[in-house]
């Protein structure tokens, strides 16, 4: 990381003279069984679970539900004086068991520690009807625990936007509440049409949010109160609203048309949750990277050796430059490791296929794409998660900011370090980069050009198929490129150019499923 090891290729490109072209190498219609959406910790690493489910759902056939609380937990409580803050509560809660991660998630039991009530809630008005409750120890993050994302306080629902309500409530009023987690698809309704005399009549306030149909049939029952109402924004799962038991009572049921569920599962973000958005203050040709702050970052190696950088995208699934196999194309030959540095891998896999690009040669810089199985799944934790995909459609404006990282050298025919290297640079547009004094045309519409025209800052030999990434949709994460090509390493008019991730996004959905 200029600001990577292994084979590179000599060469010139139009109008480069007698630089050096780095390859960057170094060598559906019902309710359905869903999971309990977290929120911890915050930025702060203090641990909080916002939208709550307060029950005792058994867990194995040995035990019994002890308790049913049909109201959320300041409405049990009776509460009459506020502000309120209530330490260690004589309860727990329990993440929802599935059939496939049972045994797992009847470990994931936290007992409360804190719950913060609102300091103006008024039970008569249902004004500020929302509380935080802190754990007692943290939650590890999976494939199956996952945070709820918050969204910016200017974003806005137009009505007749989709959400999903989910719950343990009843399915008929006055019935009893579920053991199963549900799920229904309702819609926003604008505060105007809710506030009319035949509807609240004026009692919706600007702190809440009303939805459902109103014809009725689908809607949050008697115990879902503090349940979540979410909102797909590309494939980020958003909690929009908490759910008010006094507000709309209809009912859940079994008999609600097709159109109405068009989720296998909500899924909140599993991806692309690395560090915050980092400092904007750079060591001059990129710094070491902090533990876990790009968890998807990969090397991939002959005999130990590191040879390029590739990015998880799933369990099972890296993405990486097809230049790096020309060379070593048996998979055996290869193995992957995960964590910051060289020496002391957190993780390592070994590879059970590669997958490169149909049209790729190695004597062009075109098609430099290639997917990697490994032969095994990983358990995604906080140092391991796979970063998110952008859709085909999605755009990056030039002088957008961006992060390249790898264990590429610091400098051209520099050394490699052993811990992971990060540099902010900037999305360069393909019109400057094939100007004449650069690339002369050599970018195609399937390349991305990023770094600086003043040079310095870049990827280098070793970092090939790593990750060009940006945060996008609140500190979540999205490839964006995969290093490519270059000509020496942050030489000046010669930025770098990597593999545009958009314009094959088809081509991974067709080998990967993701």
């Amino acid at each position: 990381m200029r600001g990577g090891q292994g084979p590179f290729t000599r060469g010139c490109s139009e109008g480069a003279q007698m630089s050096r072209i780095f390859r960057r190498s170094s060598g559906v219609g019902r309710f359905i069984k869903s999971h309990v959406i977290k929120i911890s910790p915050d930025e702060q690493g203090v641990n909080i679970l916002m939208v709550l489910m307060f029950r005792y759902p058994s867990t194995d056939s040995a035990e019994r539900i002890k308790k049913k609380i049909e109201r959320t937990l300041y409405q049990s409580l009776k509460i009459k004086q506020l502000p309120l803050t209530i330490n260690k509560p004589s309860f727990s809660l329990t993440p929802i068991d599935s059939k496939k991660m049972r045994n797992l998630l009847n470990s994931l039991k936290r007992n409360v520690g804190k719950i913060i009530i609102h300091e103006d809630y008024h039970r008569e008005s249902n004004e500020n009807d929302i509380a935080l409750a802190q754990l007692t120890t943290r939650v590890e993050f999976s494939n199956v625990v996952q945070r709820v994302c918050l969204p910016d306080s200017s974003m806005k629902l137009p009505p007749k936007s989709s959400v999903f309500v989910t719950g343990f409530g009843s399915i008929v009023d006055d019935g009893p509440t579920q053991n199963k987690l549900r799920q229904a698809r309702v819609e926003t309704i604008g505060t105007d049409v809710c506030n009319r005399k035949e509807v609240y009549d004026g009692l919706i306030t600007p702190g809440m949010l009303c939805a459902g149909f109103m014809e009725g049939k689908v809607d949050a029952c008697k115990g879902d109160s503090g349940g979540p109402l979410v909102y797909d924004n590309r494939d980020i799962w958003y909690i929009v609203g908490i759910m008010k038991n006094s507000a709309i009572v209809l009912k859940f049921t079994d008999a609600v048309p097709s159109s109405i569920c068009t989720k296998d599962i909500i899924k909140p973000v599993d991806c692309g949750l690395g560090m915050e958005y980092p400092p904007t203050a750079r060591i001059a040709d990129g710094k070491p990277a902090e533990k876990a702050s790009w968890p998807w970052q990969s090397s991939l190696q002959v005999d130990g050796i590191h040879l390029c950088g590739a990015s998880l995208i799933g369990s099972q699934w890296l993405l990486t430059s097809a230049h790096c196999f020309d060379t070593y194309k048996n998979p055996k030959l290869w193995t992957v490791s995960f964590g910051t540095t060289l020496s002391h891998p957190l993780m390592t896999r070994k590879i059970a296929s590669i997958i490169i690009h149909e049209n790729y040669a190695s004597h062009k810089h075109d098609d430099d794409i290639a997917v990697v199985k490994l032969s095994s799944p990983i358990l995604f934790s906080e140092n391991l998660r796979r970063v998110c995909l952008p859709d085909a459609t999605f755009q990056v404006l030039p002088k957008s900011k961006v992060f390249v990282t790898g264990w590429g050298a610091l400098k051209a025919n520099g050394p490699f370090p052993n811990s992971l290297q990060e540099v902010e640079i900037e999305i360069i547009s393909n019109d400057v980069c094939n100007q004449v004094n650069v690339y002369g045309g050599a970018v195609s519409s399937a390349m991305i050009c990023a770094g600086f025209l003043t040079g310095k800052l870049d990827a280098c030999e070793g970092d090939s198929g790593g990750p060009l990434v940006i945060s996008h949709d609140r500190n979540i994460w999205y490839l964006l490129g995969i290093v490519s090509w270059g000509i020496d390493c942050g030489k000046e008019n010669k930025p770098g150019i990597y593999t545009r991730v958009t314009h094959y996004r088809n081509w991974i959905k067709s080998k990967t499923n993701i």
